[in-house]
């Protein structure tokens, strides 16, 4: 029964976009932009900043697609 149900939950997570020994490289989720006229989120510096501490320990593909996303002007 365990192999019937293991089956079924690798079948749902490669459905889901996930595949075991690979990476997920389903892209970034933008944070939430302020209302306008309100001052930029301090989370999203803190974010950012916190990214690209950590942005050489991870693999290539994941640094290049987290490059691609950034915004230049913040």
């Amino acid at each position: 029964m365990s192999e019937e149900k293991d089956q079924a939950t690798m079948d749902a997570e490669q459905a889901a976009g996930f595949d075991s020994g690979s990476e997920d490289l389903r892209g970034i989720v933008p944070q939430l932009e302020p209302t306008p006229g309100l001052p930029e989120r301090q989370a999203v510096r803190r974010r950012k900043a916190r990214v690209m501490r950590n942005l050489h320990t991870l693999p290539l593909t994941a640094q290049q697609a987290i490059m691609s996303t950034m915004d230049p002007v913040r």
